[in-house]
């Protein structure tokens, strides 16, 4: 079921290069382009506490030893990220701009929430499928793009005419054909009839 599916990159419990005992430890833009695929992808996108800020990146997830204090781990918001002092900060962090875009777009096609995902194609530095809630009046074409810009062709789609929520580009599908260019570690989220862009620019949505 879709609407019960939870997806994630990291947890309490669950590190991103599958092990249990570090929080996410590589570069932000990889995580944003884990984002764009876990926001655009079935499922609903799960978010561990201070991952929008890379909280204590690469941190232990919990205490181990009896010397080991709770601030030396990822276990808990420690610090004042949250208070009146510095949340403009911690809401200027990249990731978290990054985050609040994509759950902007989410908001704005409810393709993106409900809809099965269909007409996977992956290659090395991309993916795109097809994400179909007709019956709902929504109906998206997404391109992902990992490392090196991406020219994305999607085959067996609705023609008409689409419109990027990320870049508010237009294309044209004819003959069940869309095709369009991806940014690298950007997304395209090709909406058919679709409101136009949505929210604004950040480094990894462009």
């Amino acid at each position: 079921d879709v609407t019960r599916l939870v997806t994630f990159l990291q947890n309490h419990d669950v590190g991103p290069d599958n092990d249990f005992k570090y929080r996410f430890k590589g570069e932000d833009w990889m995580a944003a382009a884990a984002y764009n695929l876990i926001w655009t992808a079935r499922g609903i996108p799960c978010l561990y506490y201070g991952e929008e800020i890379a909280f204590m990146r690469g941190a232990p997830q919990d205490v181990e030893g009896e010397r080991d204090t709770l601030d030396q781990t990822g276990r808990a918001y420690f610090g004042d990220h949250l208070t009146e002092g510095r949340i403009h900060e911690t809401q200027s962090h990249p990731l978290y701009r990054h985050i609040r875009r994509l759950n902007q777009i989410r908001r704005a096609v409810p393709a993106l929430q409900k809809a099965p995902m269909i007409q996977v194609s992956e290659w090395g530095s991309g993916m795109s499928f097809v994400r179909d809630l007709t019956d709902q009046g929504s109906y998206a074409v997404i391109g992902l793009a990992i490392g090196s810009a991406q020219d994305i062709v999607a085959e067996g789609v609705r023609d008409g005419t689409y419109c990027d929520a990320v870049t508010g580009a237009e294309a044209r599908a004819q003959h069940g054909r869309l095709a369009f260019r991806v940014r690298a570690n950007s997304a395209g989220v090709y909406v058919l009839g679709g409101p136009g862009k949505v929210g604004d620019d950040g480094p990894w949505l462009r």
